[in-house]
């Protein structure tokens, strides 16, 4: 066994450890991700259309030289993330190999597969599920050893924790076991990309780029392909093919805080927050504006408990260095005394039990608003706001983000949003934009250049 710097050790185990119990899996419940987990439903024609036309004008081809050679994938960290990675992967025909800093990490790792593809299987063959899961487990190898595990790699996917000096202490090191030929991708859901890549040689960092899943990896279909000025085109072609080989709905952005989805949603939940802050409205008026007049499959309060207010917070404080590099808008991720008040009162959201909500009841059932000092937060109401004004507001928000800097066009922010939703959305942000019509001749061409 090649020996690994100390550096990698506890963190992956951190990841692993604290956060992907294989007892704790319910299909409902997703982790730090910033996504409501669900399987999609009505969208999925659309949104596979949608991720076509995109591939289609960014001049991509589905037949690559390197596309074709990506037939062995490893994945590092074993828990929900890098487990799904490897289930997906290995149900796709993929030869896998999944690395971890111990044994126990990676048992965990293998019940999450099992405990999954067991659900898979009632509808995939319900007459044989045992069958199924030994078949795709079959295609599923486990290893300690983080430069055994990179030996034969045609692509290697990184779903350790959010540090950047951990993941580039861990490219660092795979960049002299890998072969040249090897692809890397980090699946960092906030973190920039190119600062990641640059703990690896130049020749390495133009087959480097971003692999975004979404949690849970099994259901969601969605995949954001990161590409950092480096990346070269046969590395983003290999890499779209094996995303749609693996059953997926690529969309591309460039190396953006928050890429798509993030980048709209966290300013999204902030706004929101800002609107209660205020005495615009309240929470629940808020959730229902956006659930019953925008489309949205879940209010930004509901999915703010959901993810935790202080993923949201600990994110929106990262974003605050990139503003002042000017890489995002200042106004976006100014702080709210809100949020952080909740945060170091223990109001999390439902890891804790209780946030805009209080979740009791078996699931957390049972959802009841929060009311502060004894009253509801609509006694402190300072004027009335439709339910369209929410709308716009929160859309506003999103086509700001598109024109800062031109990062994507507006049909792959509808894609990539429509993906992040549960059964049940009805349109993605480009859309629904242009639905309700933005306030200025600038919005409207931006949202159809």
């Amino acid at each position: 066994m090649i020996p690994r710097p100390a550096s990698l050790l506890s963190p992956l185990r951190c990841r692993s450890m604290t956060s992907h119990s294989a007892s704790a899996l319910p299909a409902h419940h997703a982790g730090a991700s910033f996504t409501a987990a669900n399987r999609l439903s009505t969208i999925q024609r659309h949104m596979s259309a949608s991720a076509s036309a995109s591939a289609s004008a960014s001049g991509s081809s589905s037949t690559t030289g390197a596309a074709g050679g990506v037939k062995r994938l490893t994945v590092f960290g074993a828990g929900l993330m890098g487990a799904g990675i490897a289930q997906v992967g290995a149900q796709n025909g993929l030869k896998i190999v999944l690395s971890d800093v111990t044994d126990q990490a990676l048992q965990n790792g293998l019940n999450i597969i099992t405990k999954s593809l067991s659900r898979v299987a009632k509808k995939a063959q319900p007459d044989d599920i045992e069958g199924f899961t030994k078949t795709v487990m079959s295609n599923i190898e486990t290893t300690t050893d983080a430069a055994k595990a990179v030996e034969e790699a045609d692509l290697v996917v990184e779903a350790i924790i959010e540090s950047l000096k951990v993941k580039r202490d861990l490219f660092g090191f795979l960049d002299t076991k890998a072969k040249d030929s090897c692809i890397f991708a980090t699946n960092t859901s906030s973190l920039s990309v190119t600062e990641i890549a640059e703990a690896c040689g130049n020749e390495r960092q133009a087959r480097f780029a971003g692999l975004h899943f979404f949690n849970p990896v099994p259901a969601m279909k969605l995949v954001e392909i990161i590409r950092t000025p480096q990346t070269s085109d046969e590395t983003y072609n290999a890499l779209r093919e094996v995303t749609l080989k693996m059953g997926k709905a690529p969309v591309t952005c460039k190396d953006t805080p928050g890429f798509i989805v993030n980048r709209l949603l966290v300013p999204y939940m902030l706004e929101a927050i800002r609107m209660v802050e205020r005495g615009d409205a309240t929470p629940e008026d808020v959730d229902q504006a956006m659930e019953l007049g925008a489309g949205y499959p879940m209010g930004p309060f509901k999915l703010l408990d959901f993810v935790g207010l202080d993923t949201t917070s600990y994110i929106a404080s990262g974003w605050r260095e990139k503003a002042e590099q000017g890489v995002i808008s200042k106004e976006l991720v100014e702080p709210i005394p809100m949020m952080e008040e909740m945060v170091k009162s223990g109001r999390l959201g439902r890891k804790s039990g209780k946030g805009f909500y209080e979740v009791s009841g078996v699931h957390g059932a049972t959802e009841t608003a929060w009311q502060r000092d004894g009253e509801t937060t609509s006694g402190h109401l300072t004027k009335g706001r439709s339910d369209e004004n929410a709308a716009d507001r929160a859309t506003g928000k999103g086509t700001r983000v598109l024109g800062y800097g031109r990062t994507v066009r507006a049909t792959t922010v509808s894609t990539a949003s429509e993906s992040e939703a549960r059964s049940g959305w009805k349109r993605g942000l480009g859309e629904g934009a242009s639905t309700v019509g933005l306030d200025c001749r600038e919005g409207r061409r931006i949202m159809h250049a």
